[in-house]
Formats: structure tokens, C-alpha cells, sequence
């Protein structure tokens, strides 16, 4: 804590040293920012995720882009993997902070409401610099803002196997003060019915063990002064507790569960010093709680607080020069059954970046430049290059290149059993060149990328024991395509219809490797498609709208060696869903009839893991301006 004190002493002492210099010596008329901190690196895809109709991160993800989400069950954990790399080189950042767990280096993605989020999107490449060391594939962004408007909110879901989730927001303002609260609650039995292969006939049976609980709530708060300084305020704690089913052809079934408490705080201040130079100020505690039970086992604790503060400063040098400086430093404490005695780590960052604008705003270039220290060990120096070329009007290219570095996880490092303090760090490279093309009602995109990681940590069943042991890959290689396109027209004055499709093929193998089984070499990873993709159309009629979107996973390998046995099959789900729009005076809402899997697809995720058949949902949300006139 005495570290954190310090840093942002120092930091306050440059912001006022360098406003009271700047303020009388810079005088300019208005500028373009060119880049800041936890903006899209220049060369990079960046693709927008609609909040309509979702209730978690899981499901929005699922339903909008082209990467593969490993889940046990609707309500189990869920993880990412983009661009045939893991979940831990996936970043999941809040209003610029990383929420990966020092722990395991994970986010469950079900644990994330929809309903606490204004703006989410998927940055793809290599723009691990802006968010810090577990981004190697990409980051999922997740922002909160909070304007002034008076507004009521109010969002109720019902769904199959007792689903149901009930939501509220309570907005306002008073001069320049602004506030959100937001309460949720979600419960479900989650007892859906599977053809269970392990019993003779592969009869109907139905889910134990399977429901969950959850409540969270956020409160938001805005400050802004007539000297241009601005605070913003949140905090955010979810609690859930989710019992845990036993996979098929498990013959006890243990009472089994996990409990999850996570609470955030989040402070933020941003100076505009003059019309050069503003600055940008962060502090964050990141406290979360794991609680497992099981009838046969003892219970388990597992805990991590992560202490954050971040300092940026940007400098308009031209009106097509920018510099971004910033330093960041954490502290990350941890304990669990895995390693009582608990470990501790600081992470000292420092990122400086450069964007250039040619003046007839054809070019675009991008250097960054960050480096790390952790315990006092100086990782090595992560650079980055980005650039963009606007051809004509519809015709724009786009390259990536930077240089990748991540650390092994406590849980990797130290868990007891399985983990291993001899792990190295990952250490890489990457790189893509995207062809954007947009013509009047129709956007194309199309990137080649290539990652290159020595090192690589991943978790694979022991051969000699039960338990899986965390390892290094000499070096694996991802190499892949990816594909997106949106139409949209307006057929009529009161008829519009869109397309959306996404398609990403990858090819993860290893290519060199430390484990003495070489039947791994030149094999695609566990659990990653070649193949991913999406399809949605959307039909709206005056206040009536038709979604239809499919979802396509290709097969997946379930061991190391690739044997076609060890595998599982490929599913294409397709779901629909009809809505109705209402605006009457101050009162404006939607409602949902939704069928997802309509197909009946009998399909799994993770193996011997079963996911629901055809089910139902209906949502109704209602907005009350109670300031409009």
C-alpha cells in the first residue's frame, strides 16, 4: 500500500507541475486527439457488440462474433478462445482495467451481467501494449457512461428449466452532480434434458445439481468542475452461487458447488489542462472470493485482491502528433488451498506511445513501447507498430506487428497439486494485415494473422496421475483468416433489413515441444476449432422486428494427439427470436419472444459435458424518462 502511496504522489506532483508550466505557455485553438491509453491501437479490427436481448457476456459473445467460448453448462464457467489462443491470452477489460485473475489468469464471462454495461467491444490483434500482458489474441472492452439524463429501468427475462433474471436502474442528475444505481437478480433450476450415451438407448435425462443464484449491484457516480477536472465513480459487487453437475457417465453424484463474491471499486480523474495537454487518473481494487464445496472433500477458499493505480498523460505535440505516457502499477495477493501461505507480486508498467495523422488523413501510424517490472525483474521491452492507409473512399488497409510477453499465473506457478514453479514466461510475436472494404450499405473485412509463442502454458492430464499439470509448449504456432460483413438497406419507409456474418478459420499447432511424447508436434490444440463462424439476419417492420442467427463450431480435439476418436462432433444452433417496440410519451420499452437451438442440435462444448436442447425465453424491458416534458 505504501508503494501505491507513493506512485500517486509522484504522480499528482508531475500533473500539477506540468499544468501550471503548460497553462502559460501553450495557448491553441481546439485539436484532434489522435490516440489515448484504452482507445484502438491503430491497424487493429475492432467490431461493436449489441447489448440488446443478452443477459451475459457468454451469450452476447455467442451470438455476435466468430471465436469459440468453452462453457460446462449455460451457468458454468466460460471462457474465451480467440484466434485459436487460450483464455488467458484474451484480455477483459472494464473502463480500462484488466480483470483477468492473478490467479488463474481467467474471467468467467457468466459472471459479467449485460445489464451493468453501456458499450461493449471486441478489439482483435496486437494491442496487448494498450491493456497490459494477457492480450495477446485481443481484448473484450467493457465501458461504462454515465450522462446526464433522468431514467427509469426496468428488465425482467423468463426463460426455460425456471430461468429468470429481474433488473433495474435508477438514473439522475442534479447540477453537476450525475448517479446510476443499478440492483440485478438471476436464479434458474438449469435442469434441462440430454440424451445420456452412457446409458443403454441413450435415454432422456434430465440435469442435477445444476442451479445458480445471483445478485449484483453497481452505483455510479459523476463529478464534474467548471476548472475542467472530472471524477467518476463505481461500485460494483456480484454474488452467485452455482451448484456444479457431474459430467455423463459419472456414477456418484456429489453435492457439489461453487460460490463467487466479487466486488470492484473504481475511482477515475481526468484534466483537460489546456488544449495540448490532458491528464488522466486511476485507482481500482479488484477483491474476489471463491468459495468450493464438496460432500466428500473439505471446503476450499480461494482469494485474490488486486491494487491498482494507473497514471496517463497525453500531449498533443501537433495537430497530427500525439504522445501517450503513462505508468502503471498493481499489486496482486492471493491465497488458496493451492498454496496457503499465499503469494504476493507488484507489476510496475510503463507505456509510452506515439500516433502520427498525415495531413490529408490518408496515413496512420502507431508506436508504442511498453516495459515491465515485475519483483524487480525487468521483463523484456514489448514494442508495437500500427498502421493504416486510406486507399480511396471504400478502400482501407490496416497492419499489426508487435512483440508479445506474459507471465505464468500464481495457479500455474504455485497450485498444489499441478502446478509448476519451474513454468517460463511466454515470449513471442505477432502480426496482421486487414483489407477493409465499405461501399454505401456494405462493409468487408477480411485479416491474415500469424502468432508465433515459445513457451506456451497450458494445463494437460498427467500421465501418471488423475490431476492435470500445467507445462510449457517449446513454442506453438497460430496462423489463421478471418472474415466479417454487414449489409443493411431500407426497403421501405417503414421496412429495414441487415446481415451480419462472421467466419474465422485457425490452425493452432505445436511446432517444437519440451514434453517427451512428441505426438503433439504439428497437432491442432485441445478444445480449438479450425473452423468458427456466425450468420444473423435481422427483418424490422414499423414496430415489429425478426432476428434469425445461427451459430457454427467446427470439430473439436479432446487430446493432444488429434485421433478421431478423441473427438467432438461439429453443431451449427440456429435461434430466432420476434420482438415488439413501444413508445408512448414518456414511456418507450421492447418485448421478447425468443427460441434458442431451434434446431434441437445435440451438441457439446467440453466433453461428456451436455448443453440444453431447444428451449424458450421471454424478456420485456421498460424506459421511464421522468424528465422529459
Amino acid at each position: 500500500m505504501r508503494h501505491i502511496c507513493l506512485i500517486s504522489f509522484l504522480c499528482l506532483i508531475v500533473s500539477n507541475s506540468i499544468a501550471q508550466e503548460a497553462m502559460d505557455t501553450f495557448i491553441i485553438d481546439g485539436f484532434q486527439k489522435l490516440a489515448a491509453n484504452n482507445n484502438q491501437q491503430v491497424g487493429t479490427v475492432k467490431l461493436n457488440l449489441p447489448l440488446q436481448q443478452t443477459q451475459t457476456l457468454n451469450q452476447l459473445l455467442n451470438q455476435n462474433a466468430a471465436l469459440f467460448v468453452k462453457q460446462y453448462s449455460p451457468s458454468a464457467l466460460a471462457t474465451t478462445s480467440m484466434r485459436g489462443m487460450s483464455a488467458q491470452h484474451t484480455a477483459l477489460v472494464w473502463n480500462g482495467i484488466n480483470l483477468q485473475s492473478c490467479m488463474n489468469g481467467l474471467k468467467d464471462l457468466n459472471l459479467i451481467p449485460m445489464f451493468f454495461i453501456e458499450n461493449a467491444t471486441l478489439e482483435s490483434g496486437a494491442n496487448n501494449n494498450l491493456v497490459g500482458q494477457g492480450a495477446i489474441a485481443g481484448a473484450i472492452q467493457l465501458k461504462n457512461k454515465l450522462i446526464k439524463e433522468k431514467i427509469i429501468k426496468f428488465e425482467s427475462n423468463l426463460g426455460s428449466f425456471n430461468n429468470q433474471q429481474q433488473a433495474f436502474s435508477l438514473t439522475g442528475f442534479h447540477k453537476n452532480l450525475s448517479f446510476r444505481t443499478k440492483v440485478l437478480h438471476r436464479n434458474g433450476l438449469n435442469n434441462f434434458q440430454y440424451y445420456d450415451y452412457f446409458k443403454q438407448g441413450s435415454p432422456l435425462t434430465k440435469l442435477e445439481n445444476n442451479e445458480y443464484k445471483q445478485v449484483g449491484f453497481m452505483q455510479e457516480l459523476s463529478y464534474e468542475t467548471k476548472s475542467s477536472h472530472r471524477f467518476y465513480a463505481n461500485f460494483w459487487a456480484m454474488e452467485s452461487e452455482r451448484m456444479l453437475p457431474s459430467p455423463m457417465g459419472v456414477a456418484s453424484f456429489a453435492n457439489e458447488q461453487q460460490n463467487d463474491r466479487n466486488y470492484k471499486a473504481y475511482l477515475q480523474h481526468q484534466f483537460q489542462i489546456n488544449s495540448k495537454l490532458s491528464i488522466h487518473n486511476k485507482l481500482c481494487l479488484l477483491d474476489e472470493y471463491i468459495d468450493y464445496f464438496h460432500t466428500n472433500l473439505a471446503p476450499a477458499l480461494s482469494r485474490s485482491v488486486n491494487k491498482i493505480i494507473e497514471s496517463e498523460l497525453n500531449f498533443q505535440f501537433k495537430p497530427q502528433l500525439s504522445i501517450t505516457s503513462s505508468v502503471n502499477f498493481t499489486n496482486q495477493h492471493a491465497f488458496s488451498d493451492g498454496y496457503r501461505t499465499g503469494k504476493k507480486r507488484d507489476l510496475i508498467t510503463w507505456l509510452n506511445k506515439l500516433d502520427w495523422l498525415s495531413k490529408n488523413q490518408v496515413h496512420k501510424l502507431s508506436l508504442s513501447l511498453r516495459s515491465q517490472m515485475h519483483n524487480m525483474e525487468l521483463a523484456p521491452l514489448a514494442p508495437e507498430i500500427g498502421y493504416e492507409q486510406k486507399i480511396n473512399s471504400y478502400l482501407k488497409l490496416k497492419a499489426n506487428a508487435a512483440y508479445c510477453y506474459r507471465l505464468p499465473s500464481f495457479n500455474d506457478l504455485f497450485w498444489l497439486p499441478g502446478g509448476n514453479a519451474n513454468l517460463m514466461p511466454e515470449k513471442g510475436r505477432k502480426a496482421e494485415i486487414t483489407t477493409v472494404f465499405a461501399f454505401d450499405k456494405f462493409k468487408f473485412n477480411m485479416t491474415a494473422f500469424h502468432h508465433l509463442l515459445n513457451n506456451w502454458i497450458i494445463w494437460l492430464p498427467s500421465s501418471s496421475s488423475s490431476f492435470w499439470m500445467a507445462q510449457n509448449a517449446k513454442q506453438v504456432q497460430s496462423n489463421g483468416l478471418e472474415f466479417s460483413s454487414e449489409y443493411a438497406h431500407e426497403i421501405k419507409t417503414h421496412s429495414k433489413i441487415k446481415v451480419i456474418s462472421r467466419y474465422q478459420f485457425v490452425n493452432t499447432i505445436n511446432t517444437k515441444t519440451y514434453l517427451e511424447d512428441e505426438k503433439s508436434l504439428g497437432k491442432q490444440l485441445i478444445y480449438t476449432p479450425n473452423h468458427s463462424g456466425m450468420l444473423g439476419v435481422s427483418y424490422q417492420f414499423r414496430k415489429l422486428q425478426l432476428n434469425v442467427t445461427s451459430q457454427y463450431i467446427g470439430k473439436l480435439y479432446t487430446k493432444s494427439d488429434n485421433l478421431e476418436y478423441h473427438t467432438l462432433k461439429p453443431y451449427l444452433l440456429l435461434n430466432i427470436g420476434l420482438g415488439y417496440y413501444l413508445n408512448y410519451k414518456k414511456l418507450s420499452g421492447e418485448c421478447w419472444f425468443n427460441v434458442m437451438n431451434i434446431n434441437n442440435q445435440i451438441y457439446q462444448v467440453m466433453e461428456n459435458r451436455p448443453m440444453p436442447l431447444r428451449n424458450y425465453q421471454i424478456s420485456l424491458k421498460i424506459n421511464i424518462n421522468y424528465d422529459k416534458n
